[in-house]
């Protein structure tokens, strides 16, 4: 795949309407967001920042805005010239990964920017820049990991099923996993956090911390990718029904 082509895949119509519609969304969740949430008395950046972005709207609306963005990565598999030009299906998924981890990253800048720009112009509060870009590219990180996740999913639920319906409800159900176990009576805290929940940093925070959330999400990528290729043993992406 050639710089242009790659450029193409990563910015088009689809792009255009994803960023659009996350753009409207936060608009409106600034304008109606209510900034006396930020007057505490011991103001803390990360749980500020993540006030502005919480799992809710990851879960409800991300989510399934992301599983539409990554679409376009699976139309790609199905296409056989596509997968003769890699020679065999195991490069098939490592081209998979590679651009699903490209769209994640995408995903992962423009939500965080917009949530950034809400916290910085609604709080009163003035914070230290060096912590707001700790808290940025750190969430950019693990969040990127969170969503290549998802794509990953989704890629194995439907090569095994053909079923791109049955695909994005089982990727529902692992995102929606860290929501439902903080709302269980009895078992908040016990249960263990296997996405969305692990993109989220105490403070202080340091390095260290952001390797232990990253490190499960890093284990459940190479997971799902050593699925995906042993699945690609048995099926031909170029083969599967439409979606």
């Amino acid at each position: 795949m050639s710089a242009y082509q790659l450029k193409c895949f990563l910015i088009n119509r689809l792009t255009i309407i994803v960023v659009v519609a996350i753009a409207l969304i936060q608009v409106y969740r600034f304008a109606t967001y209510d900034a006396l949430r930020f007057h505490v008395e011991n103001p803390d950046p990360f749980a500020f920042y993540f006030l502005v972005t919480p799992i809710e709207m990851i879960i409800f609306v991300m989510v399934p805005l992301y599983t539409i963005f990554s679409i376009p990565a699976i139309h790609m598999l199905e296409n056989a010239n596509f997968c003769t030009r890699l020679k065999n299906r195991e490069n098939t998924v490592y081209r998979y990964s590679l651009l699903v981890f490209l769209q994640a990253v995408i995903f992962a800048i423009f939500i965080n920017i917009m949530s950034l720009l809400i916290l910085l112009i609604k709080s009163p509060l003035v914070f230290d820049l060096t912590v707001i870009a700790f808290i940025s590219l750190a969430t950019i990180v693990l969040d990127t990991l969170f969503f290549s996740i998802c794509a990953l999913l989704l890629l194995a639920v439907y090569a095994l099923t053909k079923k791109i319906q049955l695909a994005a409800l089982v990727l529902f159900c692992y995102a929606i996993w860290d929501f439902l176990i903080d709302h269980i009576p009895g078992y908040v805290g016990i249960l263990p956090t296997i996405g969305w929940r692990l993109t989220e940093i105490q403070c202080p925070a340091s390095l260290y911390d952001v390797f232990v959330k990253a490190l499960p999400l890093l284990s459940l990528t190479a997971l799902l990718i050593w699925i995906n290729l042993l699945v690609a043993r048995h099926r031909d992406f170029a083969r599967a029904s439409e979606i």
